[in-house]
């Protein structure tokens, strides 16, 4: 299945590499609110990522503001 930029509603590259929220590279503002303080780092990222953040699964965890364009029908592919 190929990709068409059109169709993503969320891109995440995690280029900000420190702070409190993630920044929607797709042009739709779905930005990711972190809590918790959660590591940043760029060792390893997957091709395509400029980082990652590390959640300790307990009180480290982001927000995404619910909206319409997460409201799917039919088949979608979700990648984290």
């Amino acid at each position: 299945m190929a990709i068409v930029e059109s169709d993503v509603v969320m891109w995440n590259d995690f280029s900000e590499g420190s702070g409190a929220s993630v920044a929607d590279a797709s042009g739709n503002s779905h930005s990711i609110a972190l809590t918790g303080s959660p590591t940043w780092g760029t060792a390893g990222a997957p091709s395509g990522l400029n980082g990652w953040i590390e959640l300790d699964g307990s009180t480290q965890y982001g927000i995404v503001t619910d909206d319409a364009d997460f409201n799917v029908n039919g088949d979608y592919t979700y990648v984290a």
